[in-house]
């Protein structure tokens, strides 16, 4: 365990310091446009603070930042696992199956770092404008009530009645990460297995493929959009706005990506032991 916790270790440093992470800083600039700012002019207008979570929330739900989130992290992650020319000996010294353990340690991590800076960018900019609640806010519930003829504007859809109307803003942070961050272990133990296959350019492919074609249907709303892993991720999508009914049963979502990242698991520590790593002369 202290083999695997260290090679984590190490591998996070060398994922923290990358250059790469000025994507996440981008990201969380654009999340500040596109969401916690239109939030902040709602609430302003009714003189009303916003719940703390809710541009966090808003952030998780959003049509466009489904795509970009997960395509985002896949982006500054686009070399997992890291290897080079030496790796082959350093496998061998600690052994493939506390390698591959470490590199899934690795990725779960970074993940959750990755997610708690997407929150820290929507907190931030409104400490001051904001209260912790159990409840949703007023700018969130009744914004449209009174201001009608903004019903349909843009900050006014960014949380609907399809969240506020079914689930608790907690409840709906808290799942909210919870699918992310099952969406994106799901996509990094299926970059892991493309590289012990040695096709790991094809594995990244595949990987933002089935986010691209995910969102499209997710977007459009038709029951294709369940067989991909976007539509599973945003919360609004499970429920309907005004019925306390479900389009689709949340724990199925739950149990969808716990399949997939099981079976990925099982092949990713079975078939390490196949792999030819010696001989690989360059591993990338």
């Amino acid at each position: 365990m202290k083999i695997i916790f260290r090679t984590a270790e190490v591998e996070f440093e060398k994922w923290i310091t990358d250059s790469r992470m000025i994507l996440l800083v981008i990201l969380m600039l654009f999340s500040y446009e596109s969401v916690t700012k239109p939030l902040l002019s709602m609430a302003d207008m009714m003189h009303e603070p916003l719940n703390i979570l809710e541009p966090f929330i808003a952030l998780l739900n959003s049509p466009l930042l489904l795509l970009l989130i997960p395509m985002t992290f896949l982006t500054i992650n686009s070399d997992f696992p890291r290897t080079d020319g030496s790796s082959m000996f350093f496998i061998s010294r600690i052994g493939r199956k506390e390698w591959i353990m470490a590199q899934i340690l690795f990725a779960v991590a970074a993940e959750g770092i990755f997610l708690l800076m997407l929150f820290i960018g929507t907190l931030l900019p409104q400490i001051g404008a904001s209260e912790w609640s159990l409840s949703w806010s007023l700018p969130v519930r009744q914004y449209a009530y009174y201001f009608p003829k903004e019903a349909k504007s843009y900050p006014a859809t960014l949380i609907t009645g399809r969240l506020y109307n079914q689930t608790r803003v907690v409840e709906a942070a808290a799942m909210g990460v919870i699918l992310q961050w099952m969406n994106m272990t799901m996509l990094s133990l299926l970059m892991l297995l493309f590289w012990i296959l040695r096709k790991k350019k094809l594995g990244l492919f595949i990987a933002m493929g089935s986010l691209g074609a995910g969102t499209a249907a997710a977007m459009l709303e038709g029951k294709l959009e369940w067989l991909f892993p976007s539509a599973h991720t945003a919360l609004y999508l499970h429920y309907t706005k005004l019925l306390r009914k479900s389009v689709f049963p949340l724990p199925l979502s739950v149990a969808y990506f716990a399949l997939l990242t099981g079976v990925l698991l099982i092949l990713d520590v079975a078939w390490i032991h196949t792999f030819d790593y010696l001989g690989s002369a360059e591993l990338n």
